[in-house]
């Protein structure tokens, strides 16, 4: 939900007109570049990346990696810089929404059509075969950070794009040690992920699949809350057939999504 808020951080050339998001890897304002008014999102990086020496140097890398991606549905990232010692992001304003918050509206509608899953799928697949040709991993596919550019007019198609290329690892760094991690990534880890091995291009593949899977289903694989439980599941369980959550799913798509 986008709330007004007082007390607003100071940042160069920036004017910071509300918050729109926040976790413990910093907060998300939408702000505006003062010399020219162009709208865009603004993340300020939490004081506890800067802590942990490794975490800062491998925010540093990835940022620089991600600011030379440009496609259609990938977010762009247009800068970085330093704020009161804070690091932060400038990157595309998304004015639609997140396709979680699409979900949760349609929760007592039922699924999207099919067609419209597989259109949106088509995007997602677009930002990620551009990506990985760029050899860069994602690494936490999920609804949260699948934002649609703009808010669809009647009979226009969804512009989704992919969004937190360069920090979508940051969350799950910055919770190590906890005893239980919750976290909304669970239900889309890959199994490298839950055993703590490198991850690959595949991995994303196969965290698309699990965001298809939930765009044709209405609800992920395994619901899973806590990385103990993502273990479980992602690892040693199968996925509930289509039959039993949406009957008529094609068989040569259901098979698609469960490879």
């Amino acid at each position: 939900m986008t709330e007004p808020v007082d007390n607003l951080p100071s940042v160069p050339n920036y004017t910071l007109e509300r918050l729109i998001g926040a976790g413990n890897a910093g907060q998300v304002y939408q702000a505006r570049h003062t010399p020219s008014g162009q709208p865009v999102a603004l993340r300020l990086i939490s004081a506890a990346a800067l802590a942990n020496k490794d975490i800062a140097e491998r925010l540093t890398s990835e940022l620089r990696a991600a600011l030379g991606l440009r496609h259609p549905h990938i977010i762009e990232t247009y800068t970085t810089g330093q704020a009161d010692g804070r690091p932060f992001i400038v990157m595309e304003l998304a004015q639609g929404g997140s396709l979680r918050t699409m979900l949760r509206g349609r929760a007592q509608i039922g699924p999207l059509p099919l067609d419209r899953c597989l259109e949106l799928a088509s995007q997602i697949a677009a930002a990620l075969i551009y990506a990985h040709g760029q050899n860069y991993i994602h690494g936490a596919i999920k609804p949260e950070n699948l934002l649609f550019g703009r808010v669809p007019t009647a009979g226009e198609p969804p512009q989704l794009k992919l969004s937190d290329f360069g920090i979508s690892w940051l969350p799950d760094a910055l919770a190590q040690g906890a005893t239980v991690v919750t976290s909304p990534s669970a239900p889309y880890l890959s199994p490298e992920q839950c055993q703590g091995l490198p991850i690959t291009a595949q991995s994303d593949i196969y965290t698309f699949g699990v965001v298809l899977y939930e765009l044709i289903a209405g609800l992920p694989p395994f619901p899973v809350e806590t990385l103990t439980e993502a273990i479980q599941r992602h690892v040693f369980v199968a996925p509930p057939s289509f039959a039993e959550l949406r009957p008529g799913v094609p068989a040569t798509l259901e098979a698609l999504v469960m490879r």
